[in-house]
């Protein structure tokens, strides 16, 4: 299941279409709607999408940094507009802990959302794995396993890495 902060409809329209078949979506619209499902759930869901701003306008940078660090798990996708003028909710998003990025009208449809949400998920597990292994890994070498972690599909040989 992903969780979304979403606050408009044909945003909430275009995600449920890109997954459908592959996942289930839960919107909701404001940060307390979202800390209240994360409460009541069980399991966390298999991603979170968030917006810059929930339906009453605030601001959900402070919620993403809370978040990445109570779950570090949970892989979170930040779902802003492109463009210059936009560049620092991008940025907050980005440096409150948001793994991966995904843009209104560009990526948010079909297999680019997808593969927004698997990126995602694989940079929040090479994130995991390098966590558990970096006081066994020397130093010289942390960049090399941090760059296979987060790039499985191009570290194909010594090479390529």
């Amino acid at each position: 299941m992903v969780l979304a902060l979403i606050a408009g409809r044909l945003e909430r329209l275009r995600i449920a279409t890109a997954v459908r078949g592959h996942a289930r979506v839960q919107f909701v619209g404001t940060t307390g709607e979202l800390l209240a499902h994360l409460g009541d759930s069980r399991a966390l869901p298999t991603a979170l999408i968030v917006e810059p701003r929930d339906c009453d306008g605030r601001p959900t940078a402070a919620l993403v940094r809370q978040l990445a660090a109570a779950h570090p798990a949970m892989p979170i996708v930040a779902y802003c507009h492109a463009g210059y003028e936009h560049s620092r909710e991008i940025l907050e998003l980005g440096v409150a802990g948001a793994h991966e990025l995904l843009f209104h009208g560009i990526d948010d449809s079909g297999v680019a959302l997808r593969g927004v949400l698997t990126s995602a998920t694989q940079a929040c597990a090479a994130t995991q794995v390098m966590r558990a292994i970096a006081s066994d890994v020397p130093a010289p070498l942390q960049p090399l396993f941090e760059f296979c972690l987060a790039y499985p599909e191009r570290a194909t040989s010594v090479q390529a890495v």
